[in-house]
C-alpha cells in the first residue's frame, strides 16, 4: 500500500484526501465555526460549513463541544 503525501500548498488535494476518510474531519476556525467537514462529517454529523460547533452539542456531548471552544478560543 503506497502512502499519500498532502502539501500544505494544494488545498484541493487535502480536501480530497480528507473526503476518502471514514473518520469526521471538522476544521474549525477561533469562534468554533465550522470551516471544512468532511463527507463523513456530513454523513455523520450533518455538520456543514459555516455552522457553530455548539450545534454538535447533542451528539458530541456538552464537555466535548465546551473543551474544544475553549482551545480554538485560546488560539
Amino acid at each position: 500500500m503506497g502512502a499519500t503525501l498532502v502539501t500544505m500548498f494544494d488545498p484541493q488535494a487535502l480536501r480530497q484526501f480528507l473526503d476518502v476518510l471514514s473518520d469526521a474531519v471538522l476544521v474549525l476556525d477561533r469562534s468554533a465555526r465550522v470551516s471544512f467537514a468532511n463527507t463523513a462529517a456530513l454523513r455523520l454529523l450533518h455538520a456543514e460549513a459555516g455552522s457553530f460547533l455548539a450545534q454538535l452539542t447533542p451528539l458530541l456531548g456538552e464537555p466535548v463541544v465546551r473543551t474544544v471552544c475553549q482551545v480554538v478560543g485560546k488560539g
